[in-house]
């Protein structure tokens, strides 16, 4: 059967990646779609492409839309980073490990979201994880240096024009240089 206009054309013709040239017959050859790739690049959309390339085209070039419900894993990391920035903010004599823990407190309705859990104990167990990894940092961070900086965006563009953005966790003095921590 001839290939012609309005007529089905076989699937071995079919690419997702380009369509039909309108200046052409459907039956000649095909245009390749352009697609934008992002200009700037988070850490996790940088990983997200070292882990699965497909899945970053699908989200960042292509984007389609996902799956938004919010994680129990990003409500406690939120918290617990809005917890120690405002635990390095104290006086070095003030930092304990009972301060940090009640700055957690403090802060988890901020970041709280109810569809984010399940239920009622499983918010309960990852506040419980989230205290216990905090007592964990206190025990093997030095908690008496003061940061230069605390929770703070940074970006750079690269040789090819993309330009990279994160947020830092803190920058410390060390030894007459910084050390960046995320």
């Amino acid at each position: 059967m001839p290939v012609g206009r309005g007529s089905p054309r076989p699937m071995e013709n079919h690419n997702p990646t380009t369509t039909p040239n309108p200046d052409q017959n459907a039956a000649a050859t095909v245009k390749p779609v352009r697609r934008s790739v992002p200009r700037r690049l988070s850490p996790s959309a940088i990983s997200l492409f070292q882990g699965c390339p497909k899945a970053f085209e699908y989200q960042y070039v292509l984007k389609t839309p996902g799956e938004d419900r919010p994680s129990p894993v990003l409500v406690a990391g939120n918290a617990i980073h809005h917890a120690l920035q405002l635990f390095y903010g104290l006086p070095v004599e003030d930092r304990s490990v009972e301060v940090l823990h009640q700055a957690l407190r403090s802060v988890w309705p901020q970041h709280r979201n109810a569809e984010a859990f399940l239920s009622r104990e499983e918010e309960i167990e990852c506040g419980s994880g989230a205290l216990s990894m905090l007592a964990s940092f206190h025990d093997r961070e030095d908690t008496e240096l003061v940061p230069r900086l605390r929770e703070d965006w940074a970006s750079t563009t690269l040789p090819n024009g993309v330009r990279v953005f994160g947020r830092v966790d803190r920058v410390d003095d060390v030894d007459g240089g910084l050390r960046v921590v995320d």
